[in-house]
């Protein structure tokens, strides 16, 4: 299980608000479900510990009708299981269904100074190179010339590799607290002589599907689903759950 030192946070820069929908939901198997994220141990003793305190699950998770894939909710799926519940509130929608649900990702700043990083990374075989133009082209980022920026407001270098293992290895070495922004710019204008932002591409849902049928599960905070609309609360009592004998 992957374990994070400290909680990470969210920043959403979105002020707009959504429509609200009236979504209703179902209780669904949780055996039934395909997770594709590891979940954050702290997160998810934290979930654990509000639904025994409330006995309430406040917000029902998102999955896909078909393939029972979950959009946003392992943490709560998780936390259920964990709890020897068998079934959860699900809205189930249609994930390719662009109009209603968009895939992206969450841009990490680590507490940590960019050259510690960028050191680390090339000793261990990291294909990475400095760059004169500091203005982040986020074009170039999605269309995958490289596989992630890596920065602050004075420097700036591209690094080439397998994303995972980017990730996976800058997690493993260096988060004991990180923030995860929603916008790649906002995430590199918080970069100083301590943060360094980490700015890259997001998978698609068809790269999503593949990879939970090949078998494998994405780190933490790999992929953003965005619904078009605002959720509800459910404030579901546990109570009506089914647990296991």
């Amino acid at each position: 299980m992957y374990i994070l030192r400290a909680l990470s946070i969210e920043i959403r820069t979105d002020k707009k608000g959504k429509p609200e929908r009236e979504m209703p939901f179902e209780l669904v198997e949780l055996s039934d479900l395909l997770g594709h994220e590891m979940t954050i141990y702290v997160e998810l003793g934290q979930l654990i510990a509000g639904v025994l305190n409330t006995s309430t699950l406040d917000w029902p998770i998102l999955i896909d009708e078909k393939t029972k894939l979950i959009l946003d909710g392992h943490h709560r799926t998780e936390g259920l299981k964990a709890l020897n519940f068998t079934n959860i509130p699900a809205i189930l929608i249609d994930y390719h269904d662009d109009d209603l649900i968009k895939i992206g990702t969450w841009y990490p700043l680590v507490r940590c100074k960019l050259d510690d990083i960028i050191s680390v990374l090339s000793n261990s075989g990291f294909d990475i190179q400095e760059i004169d133009d500091k203005i982040l082209k986020i074009e170039n980022i999605d269309s995958r010339e490289v596989t992630a920026l890596i920065g602050n407001d004075k420097k700036m270098f591209k690094v080439y590799g397998d994303r995972e293992d980017i990730f996976q290895f800058v997690r493993d070495s260096w988060l004991r607290h990180v923030k995860y922004y929603d916008d790649p710019e906002m995430c590199l204008e918080n970069a100083d002589i301590k943060h360094t932002a980490i700015i890259s591409w997001s998978y698609t849902k068809d790269e999503v599907i593949n990879h939970v049928k090949n078998g494998e599960i994405f780190l933490p905070k790999t992929t953003r689903h965005q619904l078009k609309y605002e959720v509800k609360r459910c404030n579901f009592s546990i109570k009506d759950l089914t647990k296991r004998i």
